[in-house]
């Protein structure tokens, strides 16, 4: 876990106000591989970054993904990404 902390938290930092990393990691599917992490970890470290990852990545326009991969909800839950359904354009 402390690997998959580490490397989901850097990438997190890496995509927070910065339109060409954000590129780059939509090329490289990392919306999918963020859900994937956050629904399979037990570690909540690991879930905030991964959490915080796709916070930072996402836009109206992934409504209908996350809600397919069913993490809407799971982000939610993690403090970092509690307002996921604002960004998203959920209404409350």
């Amino acid at each position: 876990p402390a690997t998959q902390r580490l490397a989901a938290s850097a990438l997190c930092n890496l995509l927070a106000n910065h339109e060409g990393n954000k590129r780059l990691a939509r090329e490289a599917d990392m919306l999918r591989s963020f859900a994937v992490l956050l629904k399979t970890t037990r570690d909540e470290a690991v879930r905030s970054a991964a959490a915080g990852g796709l916070y930072n990545l996402v836009t109206p326009g992934d409504r209908a993904l996350l809600e397919e991969l069913g993490v809407v909800d799971l982000m939610r839950q993690v403090p970092i990404s509690r307002n996921i359904a604002s960004r998203l354009g959920i209404p409350k």
